[in-house]
């Protein structure tokens, strides 16, 4: 197994492509997206999607966050990893209330039954998937 020793974390409205390109070329192994919400990539969001952009030459993780085991399969069935691509992570930490309030977010740590079901769709489908 691989480890790797410096990982830029997802930042919202800071780690677009370019700025993952740079923090990789300057020593970051590893990448990760902002967090992008399932039910927008599910319903091909234009504007979500393009939060995938990957750079071919930047190891990136894109970082999911939702709660319909649904969303997840649709999008996943649809998704062809682009060079770059590492694995996703689903978002178990982010603070912000709105999100909380839905049941996203860190509010998913007190949910592990749902948080399990939608690992194992990632699972499922062959995807790798950190929490």
């Amino acid at each position: 197994m691989s480890y790797f020793s410096l990982m830029l974390a997802p930042l919202e409205g800071i780690t677009g492509p370019s700025f993952r390109s740079v923090c990789h070329k300057y020593g970051a192994d590893l990448t990760f997206t902002e967090m992008s919400r399932i039910d927008a990539l599910a319903r091909n969001n234009q504007s979500t999607l393009s939060r995938l952009s990957i750079h071919s030459d930047t190891p990136t993780v894109i970082q999911l966050f939702g709660l319909k085991e649904s969303d997840f399969s649709k999008f996943l069935k649809s998704f062809s990893p682009p060079p770059g691509f590492r694995g996703f992570n689903l978002n178990l930490g982010c603070p912000a209330s709105g999100i909380i309030r839905l049941g996203m977010g860190c509010a998913m740590i007190r949910r592990v039954a749902k948080t399990q079901k939608i690992v194992k769709v990632f699972r499922d489908l062959g995807f790798p998937v950190s929490v």
